[in-house]
C-alpha cells in the first residue's frame, strides 16, 4: 500500500469517527524516510490524528500529535497549513487548560466539603460565611440541592454584616431561593448604601433574569 493510499484510509477513518483506526493507520504509514521525503503528507496525518484524539478527550496525546504536525509543516514550508495547525494546537491547549482547571476545582471542592465543624468554627464570622456559601455552590455543582440549600441557610442564619448577608442571600437564591432571595439581598445592599454590594446584586439579578424593583 502506498503512502497516499494509507493516508486516504486514515482520512476515511477520521470521517467515520474511528479513532483507533486513525491512530493505527498513522502509525502504519509514518516512517523516518517518509518524514524526510514527504513531510507535508505526514504533517497532514498527524493533524488528523490530533483531531481524532481530541474528539475523545485524549488531549495530551492530541497535543503531541499536533506538535509533530507543526514541526513537519515547518520542515515542508507549508505556511498556510501552519496557521491552521497552530489554531488546532490552541484549541487543544485551551481544552487541556480547562480540564486541568476543572480537576483543580474538584480537588478544592473536595477539601471544602470535607471541612469539619471544628475547622469551620475556628474561622472568623466573615470567613465562615464565605466558606458556607462556597460549600453551597460546590454542593449545587455536584447536583446535591439539599446540602446546598442547608449550607446557604446556615450562612444566612449566621450572617451579621451587610456583606455576609448579601452573600448568603445570593447563595440561597442560586439553590432555590429565587427572585425573593435576590430582592432580600438588594434591600440589604441598598440599606447599607454600599456600591460594591449593590453592583454584585445587580449582576446576580441580571444573570438570573430578575428585574430589580426599588427596595421597600
Amino acid at each position: 500500500m502506498s503512502p497516499d493510499e494509507g493516508a486516504a484510509l486514515v482520512f476515511s477513518a477520521l470521517r467515520e469517527g474511528n479513532v483507533e483506526e486513525v491512530v493505527a493507520g498513522v502509525e502504519q504509514v509514518d516512517s523516518p524516510a517518509l518524514r524526510q521525503e514527504r513531510p507535508l503528507l505526514v504533517a497532514r496525518l498527524f493533524a488528523w490524528k490530533a483531531q481524532a484524539l481530541m474528539s475523545r478527550n485524549r488531549l495530551e496525546e492530541a497535543r503531541t500529535a499536533v506538535l509533530d504536525a507543526i514541526r513537519l509543516a515547518k520542515q515542508g514550508g507549508d505556511t498556510d497549513g501552519l496557521a491552521a495547525l497552530r489554531e488546532l494546537h490552541n484549541r487543544i491547549a485551551g481544552s487541556l487548560a480547562a480540564l486541568q482547571l476543572a480537576a483543580s476545582q474538584a480537588e478544592d471542592d473536595r477539601k471544602l466539603l470535607g471541612m469539619s465543624e471544628e475547622e469551620l468554627s475556628s474561622k472568623t464570622p466573615e470567613e465562615r460565611i464565605d466558606l458556607l456559601t462556597r460549600q453551597s455552590s460546590a454542593w449545587a455543582a455536584l447536583g446535591e440541592p439539599e446540602p446546598a440549600r442547608q449550607a446557604a441557610q446556615r450562612a444566612l442564619a449566621e450572617a451579621a454584616s451587610p456583606r455576609s448577608r448579601v452573600l448568603a442571600w445570593l447563595s440561597l437564591a442560586r439553590v432555590g431561593g429565587g427572585a425573593e432571595a435576590i430582592f432580600s439581598a438588594w434591600k440589604v445592599a441598598d440599606d447599607a448604601d454600599d456600591h460594591n454590594l449593590i453592583t454584585a446584586v445587580a449582576h446576580a439579578a441580571k444573570a438570573a433574569g430578575v428585574v430589580l424593583r426599588p427596595p421597600n
